[in-house]
């Protein structure tokens, strides 16, 4: 489980450098027509990461049910601030990039009516695009969001099913001990029961040999008189 994470990771960090260097290439050109090819192929590699991402949360959430996220916590909470920052640079390079062209689109005149129904056409499109891409990254937020909870719930689930248990067990030694408890005062009872018993039988047998040690000196004292 922790190599597939790795695996997933490294792939994820090699996509983000990979747009890092892009974004760089991208702003260092300043040919609009030269631009827009760069940012098509950033766009559909960061779609990528965004595969890789959530394929490392799912991941992760699995590690924070079997209790081993320890060992793999940091460089997770690492590689996924380093894909947040990216893909807010890359959001924020792309609409300034649109607005750019937007601009150069409306400072052209255009040569028919159909040309600016187009362009008009076009520039709504763009538009609309730009709002489902915020929607999409929110939904994905709300997606992550749900996976570590999905993953915190797992986790106190298990520690829960620990401490039973360790209930049920301790409940169990309970009994034994109450067990152990009931014949160890059932032996004292008997053992005392008997002590009873020796008492009254050694007291008999003092009264009968005082009342032989009487009945002789009755006769010794009956002979010497009698004499």
């Amino acid at each position: 489980m922790a190599d597939q994470f790795r695996t997933i990771k490294k792939k994820a960090k090699a996509l983000l450098v990979e747009i890092d260097e892009g974004l760089d290439d991208f702003n260092n050109n300043k040919e609009l027509e030269k631009r827009t090819p760069v940012m098509q192929k950033l766009e559909k590699k960061l779609n990528e990461v965004d595969e890789q991402m959530k394929e490392l949360r799912v991941e992760m959430a699995a590690l924070k049910a079997s209790n081993k996220e320890k060992t793999v916590v940091k460089k997770y909470n690492k590689i996924e601030k380093r894909y947040s920052d990216t893909r807010k640079n890359f959001l924020q390079q792309k609409e300034n990039f649109e607005t750019q062209k937007n601009r150069n689109e409306v400072l052209k005149k255009p040569s028919s009516k159909a040309e600016q129904l187009e362009r008009d056409t076009r520039m709504k499109l763009e538009g609309n695009i730009g709002t489902l891409e915020k929607q999409d990254e929110q939904l994905t937020g709300i997606t992550r969001m749900a996976q570590e909870t999905e993953g915190t719930t797992n986790s106190i689930i298990t520690n829960l099913r620990k401490q039973r248990n360790k209930i049920t067990t301790a409940t169990d030694d309970v009994r034994a001990a109450n067990s152990n408890v009931k014949v160890g005062t059932q032996v004292i009872d008997s053992m005392t029961r008997r002590e009873w018993w020796y008492k009254v039988m050694l007291h008999v047998v003092i009264v009968v040999l005082f009342l032989a040690l009487l009945s002789l000196v009755v006769v010794v004292i009956y002979k010497k008189v009698k004499k």
